[in-house]
């Protein structure tokens, strides 16, 4: 359904509704089921109607299938009267949907729309308040080689050494 009402080349402004006749009762197939189809659906701005099959429904499953507002999408509509003795279509559904396109139409077509010019740009605001501290950032690399650091300041003055006697040969000096 989705696909077949994209597909057609229309006017992009054009309002496209479809009424999805069900019991509301979840099912997965075909095609993922009535609500997925309904999401695809709303997604491609069309705007989905949900009429009971019959008084046998899913309420809630009617509600997630139908567009917001659930009382303009919803409401209490119903394909067939099975009370009697006989099923009989519900032509009142019918025209009250028509209704409704019409008048949703209508409301889309003759909104007051502004006309806007552009002005100049106003003036410049206050600045901001600072913002918060940011995180800390990752490490960097590596820096150059600093220069030699200044000399030190001097040291005490050290112990006295030990004394060390060293044994010489004797010097002997020959007269002759």
């Amino acid at each position: 359904m989705t696909q077949e009402m994209t597909r057609s080349p229309s006017d992009p402004r054009a309002l496209r509704f479809a009424v999805v006749i069900t019991d509301g009762h979840v099912t997965g197939n075909p095609c993922g089921g009535v609500k997925v189809t309904a999401e695809r659906a709303r997604d491609e701005a069309i705007r989905m109607f949900v009429v009971a099959a019959t008084k046998n429904v899913d309420e809630t499953g009617l509600r997630e299938i139908a567009n917001s507002p659930a009382n303009v999408y919803r409401k209490d509509f119903l394909a067939v009267d099975l009370s009697g003795n006989r099923p009989v279509i519900q032509l009142d559904t019918i025209d009250r949907i028509i209704k409704t396109m019409t008048h949703l139409a209508y409301q889309e077509c003759y909104k007051v729309k502004c006309l806007e010019t552009e002005g100049p740009p106003g003036p410049k605001g206050h600045r901001g308040q600072k913002g918060i501290k940011g995180d800390n950032g990752n490490a960097g690399l590596k820096g150059d080689r600093g220069r030699q650091g200044d000399p030190g300041i001097e040291g005490p003055i050290g112990q006295p050494g030990v004394k060390v006697m060293l044994h010489a040969p004797p010097i002997h000096t020959h007269y002759q």
